[in-house]
């Protein structure tokens, strides 16, 4: 019984963590995959290799969690899907016994709410998983300031049918080897908890069977150069193993990583790592290959952004040359200097930041550092005033701003703007303009940002006036591959492009693990 026998009947297949005598098979969803064979991972505990201590996990579901007998002759979860022991590895192990015909007719789905679940495992007597609240994906919708909700731990008891929080918030969990236990992560706390506890609390400081587990009693000593050449070869072979095809798209991928390997060495910085696999994972040629530090990129160390552009004049005074424009229906665009009670305009010196001059040589930025969406006072002169005791005779004003930690969106959306401005003028209002930065969140929010306006240009007239005008750029324009495309424009509705295209190309290569004939 091979892994793609065992899970193809199964949709999203997720079998509980270990399979018990419960004979059952869990899963976290149900829906449209039939044909995509599950990964097999093997679980510590009885002897390696044992088949009833394999479990099968795929992928997040929003769906309802379910359940299926393995066995179809036994209905119940007091009848065993184990035949009589045999002995592995020197080990007397139970033999597992699934029937695959009718697999998939007995799933049952387990009577709660539909939420996004996910890390479905199980304990004993029970099956347990994280549930997290749907939100945007951009976050837009929440308050400023304000963190989205948390995952809570839940269980659902298999002999009394009941659903429990059992853990809120829990960020991960891990279940023991006899399911009695779990250890809870939440944020940088560990606890330990049972799995048949009643209620969602902290255990107290009584409580000798659920507790805190002290992690500031362990010290770890690292040989960071050790560890980023570790990182390094780990990094490579994680590529090698999960990269979309066999033949990684023709490269030598092992000389890649013996030829940048010397690198390494070279290395100063955990920074420096992650720019030389950018450089190494760009010889694949491959989109959505990324490398994201831990913790993420930070901006506690990069100066605060004001959303301007600043020049030294003759005088070696920094004088704000331009403010870009907010665009109120996207958060993340805010200008600090347009800020009610700022009013900083193109013109105007800034003398100093947070009481301290501004060095004529380096500018405000190293004054700025840190101060990413923290009270900043700016001391600024008006424009075409003198800085001659300024700040005796009142030239000069002080005002509070909120840097901001990258300026992209608001640089973005002006971009934006100024060609759209371009297109009106040119068409004398008859032509809108859209752009769509990406095919992720970010492209569908700008999509809809403006559509409605942009194409109501000349009425709305159904789909009709919702096109796409696609033509070369002047840098393709030049190129030998393109000439056959030279000077065509071509003009597609934008919801060909968003729901067919895509839609099959993607399809393709997630599910079928091939790329359509069109695009090869």
């Amino acid at each position: 019984m091979d892994d793609h026998q065992l899970s193809s009947p199964f949709n999203k297949g997720h079998c509980i963590g270990r399979l018990t005598p419960w004979q059952w098979l869990a899963s976290a969803g149900t829906d449209r995959v039939r044909d995509r064979p599950a990964t097999r991972h093997a679980l510590p505990g009885p002897p390696e290799g044992a088949k009833s201590h394999e479990y099968y996990d795929d992928s997040v579901s929003n769906d309802a969690p379910a359940i299926a007998s393995l066995a179809g002759k036994f209905p119940s979860l007091e009848s065993s899907v184990f035949e009589a022991e045999h002995t592995m590895n020197g080990h007397s192990v139970p033999k597992l016994v699934v029937d695959l015909e009718g697999l998939v007719d007995r799933v049952v789905a387990v009577p709660v709410g539909e939420a996004r679940y996910y890390r479905l495992r199980a304990g004993k007597d029970c099956l347990l998983w994280l549930r997290s609240t749907p939100t945007g994906v951009l976050g837009d919708g929440l308050a400023e300031g304000a963190e989205g909700p948390r995952p809570t731990l839940e269980r659902y008891d298999l002999n009394r049918r009941r659903h429990d929080r059992i853990a809120d918030p829990a960020d991960s969990f891990e279940v023991s080897g006899d399911g009695t236990r779990i250890v809870v992560r939440d944020r940088r706390s560990l606890r330990v908890l049972r799995t048949d506890r009643s209620g969602s609390d902290k255990p107290g400081d009584d409580n000798a069977e659920e507790f805190d587990i002290d992690v500031s009693r362990i010290g770890v000593t690292v040989d960071p150069t050790a560890e980023w050449r570790q990182m390094y070869d780990e990094a490579g072979r994680l590529m090698r193993d999960h990269f979309w095809i066999g033949d990684m798209s023709g490269v030598d991928w092992a000389g890649e990583l013996a030829r940048y390997r010397p690198l390494v060495d070279a290395v100063g910085s955990h920074d420096d790592l992650v720019d030389l696999l950018w450089e190494v994972q760009g010889e694949l040629g491959t989109s959505h290959a990324y490398v994201t530090p831990s913790g993420g990129y930070g901006s506690g160390d990069r100066p605060g952004l004001l959303g301007a552009d600043l020049e030294r004049d003759e005088a070696g005074r920094w004088r704000i040359a331009r403010v870009l424009p907010a665009e109120s229906s996207d958060p993340r665009a805010r200008s600090p200097l347009t800020a009610p009670g700022v009013d900083v305009r193109a013109g105007d010196v800034l003398l100093a930041v947070g009481g301290r001059p501004v060095d004529p040589v380096t500018g405000p930025a190293p004054l700025l550092v840190g101060t990413a969406n923290q009270p900043t006072e700016l001391t600024v002169l008006a424009a075409g005033a003198s800085d001659s005791g300024a700040s005796n005779n009142g030239a000069a004003r002080r005002v509070v701003v909120l840097p901001l930690a990258d300026d992209e969106q608001l640089r973005y959306q002006d971009w934006v703007a100024g060609r759209r401005a371009f297109v009106a003028d040119r068409s004398e209002g008859r032509l809108g303009y859209l752009h769509l930065p990406d095919m992720v969140a970010t492209g569908w929010a700008q999509l809809h940002r403006d559509l409605g306006r942009e194409t109501a240009r000349e009425g709305r007239f159904g789909y009709a006036s919702r096109h796409l005008v696609i033509a070369l750029d002047a840098a393709r324009e030049s190129q030998p591959a393109y000439q056959p495309l030279r000077g065509r424009v071509a003009s597609v509705q934008i919801r060909t492009v968003l729901q067919h295209a895509w839609a099959e190309f993607e399809h393709d290569i997630r599910y079928k693990g091939s790329i359509p004939a069109a695009y090869t």
